[in-house]
């Protein structure tokens, strides 16, 4: 395309183009059309950055490329007709669908079947590890003399102990703890029917009674219309220590406070100690998170 250049260099505008980031010019009209493409970023007063095709002045030195827009003929639809239903395959749907539910229950049924057998191996072979854990203990025990050697089995055993009664008690003790806040909540909590006879601490207080737990639930408190969550999935086998079992986990907890005469909601974790019969010995939070008052 031949461009007039002295008509060009008698405009007055002044521009600036960018090339891979860099800003060039200024450059008249002229000496702008020599450098640039229609995509190029251009810049002038009373503009900003924009492609050269899109600038006025610019536009009729790219010209754009004509369309060719093709006529797609319309066929005329044909009528559609529709078939009128068969017996046999109306029957043949209904057998089949039939067929597929007796065969999804069946490889239902064999896959909970394998299940259940899993979990026997499974159960089986925890047994077999346990004694066999217990044999090498016993063995090594006998032919250890020195005391320090001695206990070093003795604690592996109980780490042993401690962490297959927690595998084979979890559901025992997450009902446990379930029943404990839907207790608090309701109203009903009895200390004595979660509670040791002594009580190592609760909260923040020492050597207990179940009685003086329940005064601490009795007496007049600045928490009301509590609702806690346990969640089950964070109860964790902590560690033993003087034939207590400890265990940790995390509450959603939320409550009215009187005093702030507003509502709280936070997460805590909790540490808790049974003892060989199921019952607490210790209760403590260890951290409150996410502390909140709407």
């Amino acid at each position: 395309m031949d461009i007039d250049l002295s008509k060009l260099e008698s405009e007055e505008e002044i521009y600036y183009f960018s090339d891979n980031g860099n800003v060039l010019g200024p450059f008249t009209l002229a000496r702008l059309i020599e450098k640039i493409g229609p995509e190029t970023l251009v810049y002038r007063e009373g503009i900003n950055w924009t492609r050269a095709c899109e600038i006025p002045e610019l536009k009729q030195y790219f010209p754009e490329e004509k369309k060719v827009v093709e006529k797609v003929s319309e066929k005329a639809p044909i009528p559609s007709t529709t078939p009128k239903k068969s017996p046999v395959l109306l029957i043949f749907v209904v057998f089949f669908i039939i067929g597929s539910l007796l065969v999804y229950l069946l490889f239902t049924y064999l896959d909970f079947t394998r299940g259940q057998e899993q979990a026997q191996i499974e159960q089986q072979r925890l047994t077999d590890s346990m004694a066999m854990v217990n044999s090498q203990l016993m063995l090594e025990m006998e032919r250890d003399s020195m005391n320090d050697a001695i206990n070093a089995r003795i604690d592996s055993l109980n780490s042993v102990e401690s962490e297959l009664m927690f595998l084979q008690n979890q559901d025992y003790l997450a009902e446990r703890i379930d029943s404990y806040y839907s207790d608090i909540v309701s109203n009903n909590f009895d200390a004595y029917n979660y509670y040791s006879d002594t009580v190592n601490q609760f909260i923040n207080l020492m050597n207990l009674s179940p009685e003086e737990v329940n005064d601490v639930f009795t007496s007049e408190r600045d928490y009301t219309n509590e609702e806690i969550y346990f969640d089950r999935n964070t109860l964790m086998f902590d560690e033993k220590i003087n034939d207590v079992y400890y265990f940790t986990y995390s509450i959603q907890y939320r409550c009215f406070r009187i005093t702030r005469n507003k509502t709280q909601e936070c997460d805590v974790d909790i540490q808790i100690g049974f003892n060989q019969n199921f019952q607490i010995k210790s209760y403590k939070e260890l951290k409150v998170r996410n502390l909140v008052f709407k």
